[in-house]
């Protein structure tokens, strides 16, 4: 799952670098800030105008239905739908639309975890100071709203947890965004390796390469 991602000004820059895009014109859009961007929260979100990559402000989450038993397995955050599993993403009603027509792009410099026992662990690229996650978008009340699509983990994050966000590389982003053809092959596949980082993390022989 992905319930907390984090920005700051070296991803900024770099979205800058990859995209072309001047960051400067969207500085009094809500959510163009630095630090922790949590659900319900406003956030900038990469999607398409004119076959060109742009920049909006949406808000993190859909609102649950009120027969919300439909969508079990959907991670839920203070009334909230605020993921979507990419194995079943375009089989269910209240996404199927959505991920097919308007999907979106969140740049994040990391995400966090918890694990089991409540300790948190960041994650981020190895090769550069963003990530890019995968996500869709509602109108709900005629206000633009996302969730971010997830993943079985890889092996940078199993240990933490089951979930991850689906992650596109910097000359992915148009593509997840216009080529209906990319959408199930980037659903299907597995997120690339990232680094973690968790002030406490208790090793194992396992892990050292020792057995008893």
């Amino acid at each position: 799952m992905c319930g907390r991602y984090h920005v700051d000004k070296n991803m900024m820059q770099t979205l800058q670098e990859d995209t072309g895009l001047d960051l400067q014109e969207y500085r009094e859009l809500p959510g163009n800030r630095e630090g922790d961007v949590l659900p319900s929260r406003k956030a900038l979100v990469l999607t398409g105008q004119d076959n060109r990559i742009s920049v909006e402000s949406m808000t993190w989450g859909f609102p649950m239905p009120e027969r919300d038993g439909q969508y079990g397995g959907e991670r839920r955050k203070k009334g909230l739908l605020i993921n979507a599993r990419a194995e079943s993403a375009l089989e269910k009603p209240m996404f199927r639309d959505s991920i097919r027509s308007r999907r979106c792009i969140l740049p994040a410099d990391r995400f966090y975890e918890w694990d089991a026992d409540g300790n948190r662990a960041e994650f981020s690229d190895k090769d550069s100071p963003v990530l890019y996650m995968a996500g869709f978008y509602q109108y709900f009340q005629g206000e633009k709203r996302f969730v971010i699509l997830t993943t079985g983990a890889n092996d940078s994050v199993r240990k933490t947890h089951d979930r991850m966000p689906v992650l596109l590389g910097k000359t992915e982003l148009e593509s997840w965004i216009f080529e209906d053809d990319f959408l199930e092959y980037v659903l299907h596949r597995v997120p690339a390796k990232l680094d973690k980082f968790q002030e406490y993390e208790q090793t194992t022989l396992e892990d050292l390469g020792l057995k008893l």
